[in-house]
């Protein structure tokens, strides 16, 4: 039995070490993706950032592509995390529809999502890329918009205006995050098209929640005509 025990301690020591190798290497990876870029990033400038051997890099992962492939998993996840505990800083008596435009107005403003746009370009020729990069926006997208459902459950009956709604919100930001980073709007543009953003958006959901308790009203006079 003591055996089994201090093999299993082993074996757990193992894992963790690897789980912190593995951490170190896609931070590396990070690190270079946003100092030179994709085309300059290699094996040899992520071992470097990651202060790790050739050797122990390429055990984990033996080329580029297989760290860039667990990079994108890695960077959706941590801009999940990182939006779900902002997200969850909200002040008492704060707006969480403005909250939450704000919060991913930072979240658009990050070395994480500047090193995933610089994948996505990188993806334009490179189909098995392009796809996996598609694949975790799309789950990042599905987990970052389930905190608004929780929030206002009566959204779920908006159906696609609510996913309209949510797509103005995150693809403008989006897009006024390359302006600002490429210093193409400064912050006053920015914050005016920061309140524009969240007037539209509550517009499409409260002028959509009113026609939806109209339709409501009117299926139960209708229901109540026929008894």
């Amino acid at each position: 039995m003591q055996r089994k025990l201090r093999r299993a301690t082993v074996r757990t020591r193992q894992t963790r070490k690897a789980s912190n190798t593995r951490f170190r290497i896609l931070e590396g990876a990070l690190d270079s993706l946003l100092d030179l870029g994709y085309a300059n990033t290699t094996i040899s400038t992520i071992c470097e950032r990651a202060k790790m051997s050739r050797g122990a890099t390429q055990f984990h992962f033996p080329t580029k592509q297989a760290v860039i492939e667990a990079l994108i998993g890695h960077l959706a996840q941590r801009r999940l995390d990182l939006y779900r505990t902002d997200l969850s800083k909200i002040s008492a008596g704060n707006d969480f529809l403005d909250h939450a435009i704000e919060v991913y107005w930072r979240q658009v403003t990050r070395p994480e999502f500047i090193a995933q746009q610089e994948l996505v370009l990188a993806a334009r020729n490179d189909p098995r890329l392009a796809e996996q990069i598609s694949r975790g926006m799309r789950e990042f997208v599905r987990h970052s918009r389930q905190p608004f459902l929780d929030e206002f459950p009566q959204w779920r009956e908006l159906g696609s205006r609510y996913e309209t709604a949510a797509n103005i919100a995150q693809y403008l930001l989006e897009g006024m995050a390359w302006g600002y980073l490429n210093k193409h709007l400064d912050q006053t543009a920015v914050r005016s098209l920061l309140e524009e953003t969240k007037a539209h958006v509550r517009a499409i959901l409260e002028g959509t929640q009113a026609v939806v308790a109209v339709n409501a009203r009117k299926r139960r006079a209708r229901r109540r005509s026929l008894t």
